[in-house]
């Protein structure tokens, strides 16, 4: 008979929505933190926290100062930066950190290779040249009238030349995004789990955490 069938039968089936990230299984993987053994937990899947861990600031090559140069400092900035563009799947969460960080690498690796050439030429054309990308929008003088000290006698063997020039093109170029880093795994519900922190737990003495990143 007309109208006798359910009601329900004549709506589409209700579709399910995806569970809210705080309330997925967390999921957890075995790193490296501070050469502490350390788990990285979170509802994500593993891949992802692979992903996570792999472009943390822990694990990528810092050049803070002159002092951290190296003879293969470019070819391991250039590997962190294959490395950051390749990590898949990474959450939206952190693509930002992402961008931020590969624009500071990029900014590394000119001054770096254009100090290199500045010096084996004992001039500051090849350096000047090269970063002037990283630093468009910028008050640029400081360091043009720095780097002119390539130009004179001894300037481009002088390692306080080189420092100082690394200093003001430091605050010049993008930031240290290690604050986005975290802000972005806060906002995924992922954290670090370590050692040291069972010990604060347990009324133990902690071990000694290394020097924050500047």
């Amino acid at each position: 008979m007309p109208g006798t069938g359910s009601a329900a039968s004549d709506e589409p089936a209700a579709q399910s929505k995806p569970a809210p990230a705080a309330s997925r299984p967390r999921a957890e993987i075995k790193v490296s933190l501070f050469s502490q053994p350390c788990l990285l937990q979170g509802p994500l899947d593993e891949s992802s926290l692979a992903s996570i861990h792999a472009i943390s600031p822990e694990q990528t090559y810092a050049v803070l100062s002159m002092e951290d140069v190296r003879k293969d400092s470019v070819q391991q900035l250039k590997g962190n930066l294959e490395k950051l563009r390749k990590a898949q799947p990474l959450p939206q969460a952190l693509e930002r950190y992402r961008d931020r960080l590969a624009r500071r690498l990029e900014a590394q690796i000119a001054f770096l290779e254009g100090l290199q050439a500045a010096q084996a030429q004992k001039s500051s054309a090849p350096l000047i040249a090269v970063v002037k990308k990283h630093l468009q929008g910028k008050v640029t003088k400081p360091f043009e009238s720095a780097a002119t000290k390539l130009d004179r006698p001894g300037g481009a063997a002088d390692p306080a030349v080189a420092e100082r020039l690394y200093e003001i093109y430091g605050d010049l170029i993008e930031a240290d995004p290690e604050e986005e880093f975290h802000r972005g795994i806060q906002k995924l519900n992922v954290q670090y789990v370590c050692a040291f922190d069972e010990q604060e737990r347990d009324g133990e003495p902690a071990a000694p955490e290394p020097p924050a990143k500047r």
